[in-house]
């Protein structure tokens, strides 16, 4: 039985895209952890963050993570804001191999622009938020097992360098 796939980065970087394909070619099962939130509570995460606030939704996050490691042969794709609480990259890193995606701001804004499901870009001027989140998050998604640059490179191309990489880390006996 393989261990799980954990792919964090910021919003807008392809996690969800990725993670479904990554599943698709490795025959894993894949989990959009948002999406799981959702089903769970009921609610929209634009919802959640308007009744509920942030803190409650990442204490919710936590707590459906904490559930659903408890698997393995699965591919997550996890929030942008996952990383906000080092017991989540723990637990994911204790499970599983951790991949980070990374992406630059204009990439990021380019992809996020029109986005009306954002609820921290939701303001006055989100490309100032944008810049703000991605000031104060991008260090966080350094701690991961493996990185990936995601700008300029189509989805196939990363599967292939997310699968090479993978690659190298079982050999190395490192997953």
């Amino acid at each position: 039985m393989k261990a799980n796939i954990f792919i964090i980065g910021f919003m807008g970087t392809g996690k969800t895209t990725l993670g479904r394909l990554l599943a698709d070619r490795t025959g894993m099962k894949f989990i959009d952890l948002d999406s799981k939130i959702e089903e769970q509570t009921g609610k929209k995460i634009e919802s959640i963050f308007a009744d509920e606030g942030e803190t409650w939704f990442r204490m919710k996050e936590t707590e459906v993570l904490s559930g659903c490691i408890t698997q393995s042969n699965q591919v997550f794709s996890t929030g942008g804001g996952i990383v906000l609480n080092p017991y989540n990259v723990e637990l994911m890193k204790e499970n599983g191999i951790v991949i980070g995606l990374k992406a630059n701001t204009d990439t990021l804004w380019e992809r996020l622009k029109d986005s009306t499901n954002r609820p921290l870009l939701n303001n006055e001027n989100p490309r100032e938020a944008l810049q703000r989140l991605y000031q104060q998050r991008m260090g966080l998604y350094d701690d991961a097992h493996i990185s990936i640059q995601v700008d300029e490179y189509s989805p196939a191309e990363l599967i292939q360098e997310i699968i090479a990489k993978i690659s190298l880390f079982n050999s190395a006996d490192l997953w």
